[in-house]
């Protein structure tokens, strides 16, 4: 796969996990019955004090994920969020990306945090074009449960 592709499938990637993120944050914050107090999110500005609440909090993707499970989709299996995304945030984000020449597919590999100075691999995949696309889907998908729950 050229560069370009590998780019542009990246960012699309990306883009659906942070879409994912957002989705679960607002839908946590709509179901906690918050309110903005006419807080606009395109318009918060550097140095601004806004209150803490699901859109504005620190929650990993995983807790976010947990929260959405336990609180909106507690007893329907089918609108659960596959935790497997949380294992493709966590590659992107920590992960080691490399290939064995320019016209190999990237592999992705992240690594545990080490005990007894050895470490445990946790997540390894080619990251072909297929392996982008269905991933790309795969995500896309636990964000329209998200969008058809909110």
């Amino acid at each position: 796969m050229d560069l370009n592709k590998y780019a542009l499938l990246l960012g699309s990637l990306v883009a659906n996990l942070q879409s994912l993120e957002f989705a679960l944050r607002t839908t946590l914050f709509n179901h906690n019955n918050r309110s903005t107090s006419g807080l606009k999110f395109e318009e918060i500005q550097v140095d601004d004090e806004v209150d803490e609440n699901e859109l504005t909090n620190y929650d990993t993707l995983g807790e976010l994920i947990d929260k959405y499970n336990g609180q909106i989709a507690s007893g329907d299996e089918a609108s659960k969020i596959d935790t497997y995304m949380i294992n493709i945030r966590d590659a992107l984000a920590h992960g080691r990306v490399s290939s064995s020449s320019p016209t190999e597919h990237m592999r992705i590999i992240k690594f545990n945090k080490p005990k007894s100075k050895k470490v445990i691999v946790n997540f390894s995949e080619e990251m072909s074009e297929l392996w982008m696309k269905s991933t790309i889907e795969r995500v896309h998908n636990e964000v329209q449960k998200v969008n058809n729950k909110g």
